[in-house]
C-alpha cells in the first residue's frame, strides 16, 4: 500500500542547485579547453564541447567534471573526457579524448537525411518487432531531443540520441541511436542507424548478464547451524527485517537474525520506506526511496503500517511450491538498501548519480530508484539494466535449480555495484565500462567480497564467489576459475592471463583479485574495521575502509573506458588525494605482484592482446634515467620517468606539471647543447627522498622518419557502382627521432577507384622537413559469393582485431558455423556456432597478422565478411 504526498518544492530546489553548479563548471572546462588549444593538443576546429555532468565528491572534495566533444553542435561518441580539480581549482588530473584527426569537416553531413521516425522503424525491424501502434512524436524537448511514443511495444517513451562516430574509413558518420527497452520480454537493445543512408550500423544488447553455468551436481551441502523453517509471530517492532545480517553472505555462514531500524540517518534520513521527506513511511511493502522490490510474478511483500518484516518462513531448498518468497524479498530489500547507505558514505550520493526517488534537495536527478525483481525462475543468474542519472534501472535476480540469488549477498551486491560503477565511471550521464578490457565485472565481484570481510579473515584464505547460488558448499569455488586469494598457489592469475579467456567475467575475476591484493596490503598495514560506516578520510581509517574509499573515488577519476593500467593509476591517484599518498608503495606492490607494475602498458583498452605485462615494483629510492634528444623548436609535452612519483622537476627549459609525474621541455630560445633536468623527492612512509639528474640534448632535426612499409594491403569490398578509397594511413607504422610526423596518402582517401591492384604512396614528413616514402600495393577485391546486402545482418567487431571478434546477428536467425579462410583461400579455423542466440565471440589470437575472410553458414544461406588481424 502506498501513501502519496508531494515533494515538488524539493525537486525545484534540487534543479536550481544543479543549474548553479553546472554554470560554474562550464567556465572551468572552458578555461581548460582553451589551454589545450594553446598547447596544440586540440585544434580550433575541434574545440567545441558539451557538459555532461559533474559534482564535488563528498568523500574527497574533488570537483569531477565530465564533458565531450561536439561538431556542428552534435556530440561525438567516444570523445568522453573529464577534468578533476581540487578546492582551489588546481588540476589533479584530466582525460582528454577529443577527435583531432585530419578530416575535412565541410564534407560531413550537418543535417540528417533520414528522419528520426524512419530510422526508428529500421531499428525496430532489426529486432524483428512490429509496433502495435504507429510511432508518434510527442514533444520536442528543451535539449534539442525528441520524445517519441512507445509504439505499444516498449516499456517507456523513446528519446533518441543523434551523434557522430568515426568510421574505419576515418569518415564521420551521423548516427541515430535508440535505446529500446521491453521489460515484458526482458529486452534492452541499443540500435544504431545511419542518419544519412538509413543503414543499420549496429545493435548491442545493453543488459549486463551474469549468467551462471550450474550443473547442480553437488548435494547434501551443510547449511548454517540453526533453525531453517521458522514461522514466528510478529514481535511488534517497527522497521524490522529478518535477514542474513551483513557480513553474513548466506545460509552457509550463519542464520537469519532480526535487524531493527538499520537505515543510516544521513543516507536514508526518513527510513527505507519514505519518498516524501516527511517523517512517516509512504510504503508498507518492500518499496521506498531507493528500491522497489517485488517477486517475478508481481508478488508484493506488504506487512501493513507495522513495517515488521519478520516471521516469514524460510527454507534454503527453493522449489516453486515452497519459494519462501516473502523471506527472500525481505532479505533482498535489506541488503540492497544497506548497500545504498554504505556507499553513500563513500561518495555515491545524489550528486554523484545514485538511485533515489527523492533526493531531499541535495542535487542530482531524481525518480530513478531501482526496480528489482526477485526469483526469476527462467534465469540462473542475475542481470542489471544500466541507465543514466534520472532514468530508472532494473535488476533481476534469478533462481539456480534449488538456490535463490535473493538470499545470496555475493550476487545481490554484485548486481547493485554494476549500477554504482556505471554511474561513477565517466559521470552519471554517460554509460561507460563497455570496452573489451572490461573491468566492470571485476569491480562488482570485489565489492561483494570486501563488504563481507569478517574479523579473523586473512588475505591468503581462499574465498569463493557465488558458491551458494551454484550449490557448491561453504568452501566451494563458485563461479570463477580460481578462489580470490593473495596466495599465488591458490590464485596464480596475473595481467597476462586476460588473454586466456576474453569473456568479461574471466577478465573481471583477474581484476577483482588484483583489487583483493590491494585490499589486504592495506588491511595488513592499517588493520580491519567491521563498521563499514566508519570512513573519515583521515589516517585513522582502517585498511578495509581505505580500500573501499580509494577504489570508489578512483572510479570518478578514471577514463570512461579504462583498462587495467588506467584504473591502476586512478587508484594510486585517489590514495594520494584521500590519504596523502600514505602506503603508496604497498598499493604498487599489490599491482606489480600481479603484472601491472611500473612499466605495464594496457595499449588500447578497446582490445585485449596488446598489453605489456610488467612485475616491476615502485622503487623505494629515487631513479631518473632520462636522456633524450629534442629538436630545435619542438616542444616536448608530458615527459616523465622519475620514480617514485610525487617529486618535482626543474631546470632550464623545464616546466613541472605539478602532478608528481610529468614535465614539459620547451627548447625555444635555447642554443644547441646538453641541459640538466633535476628530479627531487622527499621522504615518505614508503620512500627515501633524494635528488637525481637527467639530461636532454637540443639538436638539429636532420634524420627522416623511419616507416615500417607493407608490401601489400588486401581489402574486400562490397559490390557497388562506385567505390571510394579508404584512408589506410593507420595501417602503417613509423618512428621519428624527435618530432611529430604528418602522413599523407596518394591517391587521397575518398578518391573513386575500381577493384584490382592499386598502387598507393605514403609520404612521411617530420617538422624538420625530412621526408620518407612507402610504396604499397592495394589489392582491392570484390566480395566473394553471391549473397548481396548481407540479408542476415551479420556484424563483426572490432575489425581490425588483435584477439577477439564479436559476432552479432539478428535475433531469431539460425547460425550454424563460421569458417575463416586466408587470402589464398585456405581454411585456417572453424567454429561451431549453433548455440548463438544474438551474439557470440571468436578467439582469433592465434592467427598471424593479415587479411582473412569469414564465411558464416545459416540455415538457408551464407554470408562472407572480411576480417583484419593485427
Amino acid at each position: 500500500m502506498k501513501k502519496i504526498l508531494s515533494h515538488i518544492a524539493i525537486m525545484t530546489l534540487s534543479l536550481l542547485i544543479n543549474s548553479a553548479i553546472g554554470q560554474t563548471d562550464v567556465a572551468k572546462i572552458e578555461v581548460f579547453i582553451g589551454e589545450q588549444v594553446q598547447l596544440g593538443n586540440i585544434t580550433k576546429n575541434y574545440a567545441d564541447w558539451e557538459y555532461t555532468s559533474g559534482h564535488v565528491s563528498s568523500s574527497s572534495g574533488i570537483n569531477h567534471l565530465y564533458f565531450r566533444q561536439t561538431l556542428h553542435g552534435i556530440p561525438v561518441k567516444g570523445s568522453e573526457s573529464s577534468l578533476h580539480l581540487d578546492s582551489s581549482d588546481n588540476i589533479i588530473s584530466s582525460d582528454l579524448n577529443f577527435l583531432n584527426e585530419d578530416i575535412d569537416l565541410t564534407s560531413e553531413s550537418k543535417n540528417t537525411t533520414i528522419d528520426v521516425l524512419s530510422a526508428l522503424n529500421t531499428a525496430v525491424s532489426s529486432l524483428q518487432k512490429v509496433p502495435m501502434k504507429e510511432f508518434e512524436i510527442i514533444e520536442y524537448l528543451d535539449n534539442g531531443k525528441t520524445r517519441i511514443s512507445d509504439g505499444g511495444i516498449f516499456s517507456n517513451d523513446l528519446v533518441p540520441d543523434l551523434y557522430y562516430v568515426l568510421s574505419e574509413k576515418k569518415n564521420l558518420l551521423l548516427v541515430w541511436n535508440f535505446d529500446l527497452k521491453d521489460e515484458s520480454e526482458h529486452d534492452y537493445w541499443a540500435v544504431q542507424v545511419d542518419a544519412t543512408t538509413g543503414a543499420l550500423l549496429g545493435m548491442e544488447d545493453f543488459i549486463l548478464y551474469c549468467n551462471i553455468d550450474n550443473d547442480g551436481s553437488v548435494s547434501d551441502i551443510p547449511e548454517f547451524v540453526g533453525p531453517l523453517n521458522r514461522d514466528e509471530q510478529n514481535g511488534g517492532c517497527s522497521e524490522c527485517y529478518e535477514v542474513f545480517n551483513l557480513p553474513v553472505e548466506n545460509a552457509y555462514y550463519g542464520e537469519r537474525t532480526i535487524v531493527e531500524q538499520p537505515a543510516h540517518p544521513i543516507a536514508s534520513p526518513y527510513g527505507w520506506h519514505d519518498i516524501n521527506g516527511i517523517p512517516g513511511a509512504e510504503y508498507t511493502s518492500t518499496s521506498g526511496n531507493n528500491f522497489d522490490v517485488n517477486g517475478s510474478s508481481g508478488h508484493v511483500t506488504d506487512v501493513g503500517e507495522s513495517l515488521d518484516f519478520t516471521g516469514f518462513t524460510f527454507d534454503t531448498f527453493w522449489t516453486p511450491q515452497n519459494p519462501s518468497i516473502d523471506a527472500a524479498i525481505t532479505n533482498l530489500f535489506y541488503v540492497l538498501n544497506s548497500m545504498h547507505d554504505i556507499m553513500y558514505v563513500y561518495g555515491f550520493d545524489e550528486v554523484a548519480g545514485n538511485f533515489q526517488v527523492n533526493n531531499y534537495g541535495r542535487g542530482g536527478m531524481e525518480e530513478d530508484a531501482i526496480k528489482v525483481q526477485s526469483q526469476n525462475e527462467g534465469h540462473c543468474g542475475s542481470s542489471y539494466w544500466p541507465t543514466n542519472d534520472g532514468d530508472r534501472p532494473r535488476i533481476i535476480y534469478g533462481v539456480c535449480i534449488n538456490k535463490d540469488a535473493s538470499v545470496d549477498s555475493d550476487v545481490i551486491i554484485h548486481e547493485y555495484m554494476h549500477g554504482l560503477t556505471t554511474r561513477l565511471a565517466g559521470g552519471a550521464s554517460i554509460i561507460c565500462l563497455r570496452n573489451e578490457e572490461n573491468l566492470g565485472e571485476g569491480f562488482s565481484d570485489w565489492y561483494s567480497k570486501v563488504l563481507t570481510i569478517k574479523p579473523g579473515d586473512r588475505g591468503p584464505d581462499p574465498k569463493g564467489f557465488g558458491n551458494y547460488i551454484t550449490n557448491k558448499g561453504p568452501d566451494g569455488i563458485g563461479t570463477n576459475k580460481y578462489y580470490y586469494s593473495t596466495d599465488m598457489q591458490v590464485n596464480p592469475s596475473t595481467y597476462a592471463n586476460i588473454n586466456d579467456d576474453h569473456r568479461v567475467h574471466a577478465i573481471g575475476a583477474i581484476w577483482a583479485n588484483i583489487l583483493w591484493e590491494v585490499t589486504w596490503q592495506l588491511i595488513d598495514a592499517h588493520g580491519f574495521d567491521p563498521d563499514l560506516f566508519n570512513f573519515t578520510g583521515t589516517p585513522e581509517d582502517a585498511g578495509n575502509i581505505r580500500a573501499i574509499a580509494i577504489v570508489t573515488e578512483s572510479l570518478k577519476l578514471m577514463a570512461c573506458e579504462p583498462g587495467f593500467v588506467t584504473a591502476r593509476d586512478a587508484i594510486i591517484q585517489a590514495n594520494n588525494y584521500l590519504y596523502n599518498g600514505e602506503s603508496d608503495c604497498l598499493i604498487w606492490d599489490a599491482f606489480s605482484k600481479r603484472g601491472v607494475g611500473v612499466n605495464a602498458d594496457e595499449g588500447s583498452a578497446t582490445y585485449v592482446g596488446d598489453e605489456i605485462v610488467d612485475f616491476t615494483p615502485m622503487p623505494r629510492d629515487i631513479v631518473f634515467d632520462y636522456d633524450e634528444s629534442v629538436c630545435v623548436g619542438v616542444r616536448q609535452i608530458y615527459q616523465g620517468g622519475g620514480l617514485p612519483h610525487g617529486g618535482v622537476y626543474s631546470g632550464t627549459g623545464i616546466t613541472d606539471y605539478g602532478d608528481g609525474k610529468y614535465f614539459q621541455i620547451d627548447p625555444e630560445g635555447l642554443p644547441l647543447g646538453t641541459y640538466e633536468i633535476t628530479y627531487q623527492t622527499e621522504d615518505t612512509d614508503c620512500y627515501n627522498g633524494g635528488t637525481a639528474i637527467g639530461y636532454f640534448h637540443i639538436e638539429e632535426d636532420t634524420e627522416p622518419p623511419v616507416p615500417a612499409c607493407l608490401e601489400e594491403i588486401a581489402h574486400l569490398i562490397e559490390v557497388s557502382d562506385e567505390y571510394l578509397l579508404w584512408d589506410y594511413r593507420d595501417q602503417l607504422y613509423y618512428e621519428d627521432n624527435c618530432s611529430d610526423v604528418e602522413v599523407t596518402q596518394d591517391p587521397p582517401p575518398n578518391t573513386p577507384v575500381e577493384p584490382g591492384l592499386i598502387p598507393l604512396r605514403f609520404k612521411f614528413e617530420d617538422q624538420g622537413g625530412n621526408v620518407a616514402f612507402c610504396d604499397v600495393m592495394l589489392n582491392l577485391a570484390a566480395r566473394l559469393g553471391t549473397i548481396e546486402d548481407n540479408p542476415y545482418k551479420v556484424l563483426i567487431f572490432p575489425n581490425p582485431t588483435k584477439g577477439t571478434v564479436y559476432v552479432q546477428i539478428y535475433p531469431g536467425e539460425e547460425l550454424f558455423n563460421a569458417i575463416i579462410y586466408d587470402i589464398s583461400g585456405r581454411m585456417v579455423k572453424s567454429y561451431d556456432l549453433r548455440q548463438t542466440v544474438s551474439q557470440t565471440e571468436l578467439n582469433v589470437e592465434s592467427l598471424t597478422e593479415g587479411v582473412y575472410f569469414v564465411k558464416f553458414a545459416f540455415g538457408d544461406g551464407e554470408v562472407i565478411e572480411q576480417l583484419i588481424k593485427r
